[in-house]
């Protein structure tokens, strides 16, 4: 028997532990590749249809828009060379044990400057060099892909999948990149309402909020006090479309104030009153509300919360 897989072996051209490690796979008409060239030549077939997809085409008049739009501070800053603390900042969003690109440099090697920041000093150069040339080294934007089998057939290339391995080097100007991007929309483009894809507002967040107006009371919440009169307006808008109503001798607004740092001086002054109108409505403004059991007040402290759980009231 053992005669007979080393035969075997022998006429497919294989011999020892290799056989256990090739994968044979057939071409677009079904015909079983063996020859290794062969087999790479189809798997480079497969992977350019897969992963070469047409580029969307922008509207002209939205890029006609955006090349007059008058330059800012904060557009003239995504243009800004790439700084030490930026480069930093990236390598850490990096996760260990990864496997590495073409240069084989890992991302643990990017992150173990501690003190003395002697690789992502040099890492820093050669970013600032590629930033001012805008020539990116093509080992950045070249990809190794590793295929991974799913379930089906194993001479199906359709029954794998590609797992991308791209630079280390490449992915810290990427995410500078991104990291402006995210930045400057959340400033300037973004709605207060608008979620999905933005840290700490995900559309989970939103849902369990929507889901709370299904509830006799719900609260709102908006870092600014024009996103929550887009965010009522928007409400008392779709309530009305399905015949329910918002009411407005009901509803308050409580704005919690950032805790102040201590100072030797006087008290600082009250914020200014939080005056809401969405919808033809106007909202009365409280310090303390009481939602599902829990009192919340304008200073986002527990002052009160605490005595009343422990049933002691205060003078």
């Amino acid at each position: 028997m053992r005669g007979l897989y080393q035969h075997l072996k022998r006429s497919v051209g294989l011999s020892g532990r290799q056989a256990g490690g090739q994968r044979f796979v057939a071409d677009e008409n079904g015909v079983l590749l063996r020859n290794r060239d062969d087999i790479l030549q189809r798997w480079a077939r497969f992977f350019s249809t897969v992963l070469n997809t047409k580029s969307p085409t922008l509207n002209p008049d939205i890029i006609e828009r955006l090349t007059h739009r008058p330059a800012t501070r904060d557009t003239q800053r995504l243009g800004d060379v790439a700084e030490l603390k930026e480069v930093a900042r990236a390598t850490k969003c990096f996760k260990n044990w990864k496997e590495s690109g073409h240069d084989s440099l890992p991302a643990e090697l990017l992150k173990i400057d501690d003190n003395d920041p002697f690789v992502l000093g040099h890492l820093h150069t050669i970013l600032v060099k590629v930033w001012n040339g805008g020539d990116i080294p093509r080992e950045w934007k070249d990809a190794t892909i590793k295929v991974q089998y799913k379930k089906g057939d194993r001479s199906n290339c359709n029954n794998y999948g590609g797992i991308s391995l791209l630079s280390h080097v490449g992915k810290v100007l990427i995410k500078i990149i991104t990291n402006r991007l995210s930045a400057f929309c959340e400033a300037n483009i973004l709605p207060e309402e608008q979620c999905g894809f933005r840290p700490g507002r995900s559309t989970v967040d939103m849902l369990a909020a929507w889901g709370m107006l299904y509830a006799d009371d719900a609260d709102v919440v908006l870092r600014s006090a024009g996103g929550l009169a887009r965010m009522m307006t928007i409400i008392v808008d779709v309530f009305g479309e399905s015949g329910l109503t918002v009411s407005e001798k009901k509803t308050e607004t409580l704005l919690i104030r950032a805790k102040d740092k201590p100072t030797t001086t006087s008290q600082p002054p009250p914020p200014p009153p939080l005056t809401i109108e969405a919808a033809g409505q106007k909202y009365a403004q409280t310090t303390e509300s009481r939602y599902l059991g829990g009192l919340v007040n304008e200073h986002g402290d527990l002052t009160r919360e605490i005595p009343f759980r422990l049933k002691i009231h205060l003078l």
